[in-house]
């Protein structure tokens, strides 16, 4: 299985690495932004514009050992290809085997928007793998809670709220509900957790009200608002890449999702919880 985890993280990386060298050139809506950024970072211990900052420290070192542009996409590929490992902890441990957590691993690296999220937008790409691993911490926490786990998991949901603000928001959507329904399936009350989590939401929405550019807040929410439209925008950018196509994906999605529905039902209270999360997200 690591061998087999190892060849899809290997492959991912040589098919975003290979679009992204093929022009010298930034690619992508915010391709200067990430060299801008990590020059400023590698000179200043700074960066140039306000930003969530965890993608620019991973590519950090790749742009010290060669230059911002080259660093920016070799910190976008490996990122990228590396979903495959919380990809599969998490569809091991719901799937309640290896070879689910395969499936889970070779659907999230070779994916054609995964692939496109590289190169489009690396920041966005490194938040899902973030917020992933957030996902698999919290689900060993709720299974054995422990110091050690729970402070694990409390660092996973930190690094995705520092991540992207996609990331800190399906991290939180997900992780959420499942730790409600284990604390109801344990029995506990759920008026001081309940507390909890809603100073954690406040505190995650002050900082979004406080710093927007850096972090998911009230302001996001107009995006949810535009996502739930009858009406087709063609201004994003198109959903093309040379080696792979998106017009199934979609369909692919939505199969997916009703199969984890179904299979979610013959579930405990918390796995249930964490496959319908994930379907409707």
């Amino acid at each position: 299985m690591a061998i087999a985890l190892a060849a899809l993280v290997a492959y991912s990386f040589h098919v975003r690495w290979g679009v992204l060298v093929s022009s010298p050139f930034p690619l992508g809506i915010d391709g200067y932004f990430y060299p801008i950024e990590l020059r400023a970072l590698l000179a200043h211990g700074t960066l140039r514009y306000p930003a969530s900052p965890l993608a620019f420290w991973w590519m950090a070192p790749f742009a010290a050992a060669t230059d911002p542009i080259t660093g920016a996409k070799l910190g976008a590929a490996l990122g990228g290809a590396l979903i495959a490992l919380p990809a599969y902890a998490v569809g091991a441990r719901l799937g309640r085997a290896r070879p689910a957590g395969l499936v889970a691993a070779a659907l999230a690296t070779c994916s054609a928007s995964s692939t496109y999220l590289s190169t489009e937008y690396a920041k966005q790409s490194i938040g899902l793998t973030v917020a992933l691993a957030a996902l698999w911490l919290a689900l060993r926490a709720l299974e054995t809670p422990s110091r050690g786990r729970l402070a694990a998991a409390g660092g996973g949901l930190v690094a995705a709220l520092l991540a992207h603000k996609m990331a800190a928001a399906l991290a939180l959507a997900i992780i959420a509900p499942a730790a409600l329904a284990e604390l109801r399936a344990r029995g506990k009350r759920l008026r001081r957790p309940v507390a909890i989590a809603g100073a954690a939401v406040a505190l995650v929405i002050a900082l979004g009200a406080i710093w927007p550019q850096r972090f998911v807040g009230p302001h996001d929410l107009a995006l949810v608002r535009d996502a739930l439209t009858a009406d087709p925008q063609w201004t994003l950018p198109a959903l093309a890449d040379p080696l792979r196509t998106f017009d199934r994906e979609p369909v692919l999605g939505a199969l997916l999702a009703l199969a984890a529905i179904a299979i979610a039902w013959r579930r405990a209270a918390t796995e249930r919880a964490t496959i319908l999360a994930i379907a409707v997200v």
